[in-house]
């Protein structure tokens, strides 16, 4: 029952029968997706969508969230979720590491996108007990941005995080079967 309300609570309820005429009706090579998600991530999401057949738990070279879809096709794109106190550790203390990360995804080809858990304003108010200011946090998100291609998203919450990340998988899918056409 859980389930369903999900689904309603996130729109899918209407997009069921509105799916698009490329992943309306699903074909023997992409008809579904399999979501991975890294083994190290600790909060992890929870997806429900009618073309979601699997969720698997991987070890990822980049990032937390990945697709792959039924023919064995993984688009050259992960999810890196972070929760605003995560984006402030990551930014600060973590940073190296973070760099390494974003240069493993570069040098792979491999699109790396920050999901943050918080809306922009929320960034910018900052958190306890960081100690780098939002202002500081957003200007280095925007460096990153410019300097290696990253683009971050901010989200209100976990559902409007997971529905994105569907959606741009979705989007990926219907990619793929125009050119394959």
């Amino acid at each position: 029952m859980a389930f369903w309300a999900t689904r309603k609570a996130m729109g899918y309820e209407k997009q069921r029968r509105n799916v698009g005429s490329r992943l309306g009706k699903p074909t023997k090579s992409l008809s579904f997706m399999k979501i991975i998600i890294d083994t190290r991530e600790q909060q992890v999401l929870e997806f429900s969508h009618f073309y979601i057949t699997e969720i698997k738990r991987q070890k990822l070279l980049v990032g937390d969230y990945m697709v792959e879809f039924s023919d064995s096709y993984r688009p050259p794109i992960s999810i890196e979720r972070k929760s605003l106190e995560d984006i402030f550790g990551t930014l600060s203390q973590g940073y190296k590491r973070f760099r390494k990360e974003i240069i493993r995804a570069k040098d792979n080809k491999i699109m790396l996108v920050i999901a943050i858990e918080a809306s922009l304003s929320k960034i910018l108010k900052g958190c306890e007990p960081c100690i780098r200011s939002g202002e500081e946090i957003l200007q280095q998100l925007m460096s990153i941005n410019v300097k290696y291609g990253v683009p971050f998203y901010c989200f209100n919450n976990r559902i409007e995080m997971q529905r994105w990340i569907t959606e741009l998988f979705l989007a990926f899918g219907r990619r793929y079967i125009d050119k394959k056409k």
